[in-house]
């Protein structure tokens, strides 16, 4: 496995991706990135949620808040596809400053946020 970075010079943007050549063992519950951040207000937008062009739903791809607490880590995802309960994108907004990411994936994901005591996600 080899884990790949691209950093643009004057953009806040990077991506990172692996590859991996086949050996027949069995990769699961691959982890693209954790990191800590400034806390700050989560941003994320909901999904399809079920939408339709026969079954319409009004909280598809709304946009979301949530202040993180201590004790109760937040998950989103999706089982499926990328964008079925939640679109694989969010933001940290800390007031100053405002850190976001998304998924280039069309598949099964999740994100796990949570508050720590140090004032850090």
């Amino acid at each position: 496995m080899t884990r790949h970075y691209a950093v643009v010079s004057g953009s806040p943007t990077f991506e990172a991706w692996t590859t991996y050549r086949g050996t027949g063992a069995v990769l699961s519950d691959l982890n693209a990135l954790q990191m800590t951040v400034p806390n700050g207000t989560l941003n994320w937008l909901t999904g399809l949620q079920g939408d339709a062009a026969n079954v319409p739903t009004d909280s598809a791809f709304t946009l979301q808040r949530q202040t993180l607490s201590i004790s109760s880590p937040f998950t989103i995802g999706a089982s499926h596809r990328a964008s079925e309960h939640t679109v694989p994108w969010f933001s940290i907004d800390g007031g100053k400053d405002e850190f976001y990411g998304a998924l280039m994936w069309s598949g099964a994901w999740s994100a796990v946020f949570e508050a720590n005591r140090r004032g850090h996600r």
